[in-house]
């Protein structure tokens, strides 16, 4: 499991940054097209801002196997360790429950706005929001995993989670 989880976080982290670096691309030919010809193309925008979108979303599941996603440490280090893990499930559960709405209201969404295309690139608007799903998914998997990683340590180590 640890190693197909590396390739997809591996994988999921080539694609974000791939996106971004286009992303920026993106913006700059519009600034330069703008300024030099006065004039711009008008799928750039839109292009950048659904790259933007899947940036974002897929980002929050490196997030979380980084475990750089904000949380409120002061409460968790008072309390006992074995509080602490109490808590620690406590967090992942309410995740979970959260990732699972994200993954279901997600495909509805995408199924529902499938024949609904974008103004300038005439792509379906259902196929921009299929992100909401993967990275629920990714999420689910990668919570998971830290937990897993987290309880197989002796005494204590646990890493950042959410509380």
């Amino acid at each position: 499991m640890d190693r197909i989880l590396h390739v997809i976080n591996r994988a999921t982290e080539i694609i974000t940054m791939s996106l971004l670096l286009a992303m920026v691309a993106l913006v700059f030919l519009q600034v330069c097209t703008r300024l030099l010809l006065d004039s711009s193309f008008s799928w750039t925008d839109e292009l950048a801002r659904y790259m933007f979108i899947w940036v974002v979303f897929l980002g929050g599941g490196i997030a979380f196997q980084h475990g750089t996603h904000i949380s409120i440490e002061a409460m968790k280090e008072k309390l006992p360790f074995h509080l602490q893990r109490v808590l620690q499930v406590f967090v992942t559960v309410v995740c979970i429950l959260f990732f699972i709405l994200l993954i279901t209201t997600g495909i509805q969404l995408m199924n529902s706005s499938m024949s609904q295309t974008s103004p300038a690139l005439s792509l379906p608007m259902g196929l921009m929001y299929s992100v909401i799903p993967v990275s629920g998914l990714l999420q689910i998997w990668n919570v998971i995993d830290i937990n897993r990683r987290n309880w197989s340590q002796p005494n204590g180590s646990v890493e950042r989670l959410e509380t």
